[in-house]
């Protein structure tokens, strides 16, 4: 036995999966779901339709210590999310934005209307970028990231996700009809529905936003 570790011999016919990691969204279909936001190699997520959702994480981000740099025009909708987090901070987009240089951290992007590529972050970033595509062509382009949360959209948008992210027809019926405090999650030939749920402290905050 290695000092501080303790292994326990399985039968061969026992196994034992690994813990999850990353930061809590919510409740899927098969149980809790998790984001990893984290990674040696920069993570980008596209957040459509779903403002809550972007909240939500930059609150859970903050508070286990995290930075969160919030780009954006709506400073009001951003305050309350980040003001418990040390590290935090909201900065309005352009060239004399802050930013998060080096840093382990969480970027939103908050210009849902621009039209862009997905942003660039660095070792153990994450991006959070908010956006409103109008076409189907706006979704493909957003087909790169490493997974989407997509709030309540329409028909056209609902019925090219199946060619976008490679998910069974049947699935995106489902996207023109989301409940509020409901999002998908989508990922390269993976779909799940997640309800959220916020402590009471969080809808707190995220009912000041």
């Amino acid at each position: 036995m290695n000092r501080g570790a303790l292994r326990l011999p399985l039968a061969s016919e026992v196994s034992a999966s690994a813990p999850s990691a990353g930061v809590h969204l919510g409740i899927g279909q098969a149980g809790p779901v998790t984001l990893r936001l984290f990674r040696q190699v920069p993570t980008r997520i596209a957040v459509i339709g779903a403002l809550q959702v972007a909240q939500l994480l930059a609150i859970r981000a903050a508070a286990g210590g995290t930075a969160v740099l919030v780009l954006t025009g709506r400073a009001n909708l951003w305050s309350a999310a980040v003001a418990h987090g040390p590290s935090s901070r909201v900065s309005p987009h352009g060239p004399d934005a802050l930013q998060l240089a080096g840093t382990p951290g969480v970027i939103v992007d908050d210009r849902p209307e621009a039209a862009r590529g997905l942003g660039e972050a660095g070792e153990f970033q994450c991006r959070l970028e908010l956006r409103t595509p109008a076409t189907p062509q706006d979704l493909a382009g957003l087909a790169q990231a490493d997974a989407v949360l997509l709030g309540r959209v329409g028909a056209e948008l609902a019925a090219a996700v199946p060619g976008v992210f490679g998910v069974a027809p049947a699935h995106p019926a489902h996207l023109t009809s989301l409940a509020d405090g409901a999002v998908a999650v989508l990922r390269r030939g993976a779909l799940d529905y997640v309800t959220l749920d916020p402590t009471a402290a969080e809808a707190s905050l995220l009912r000041a936003g």
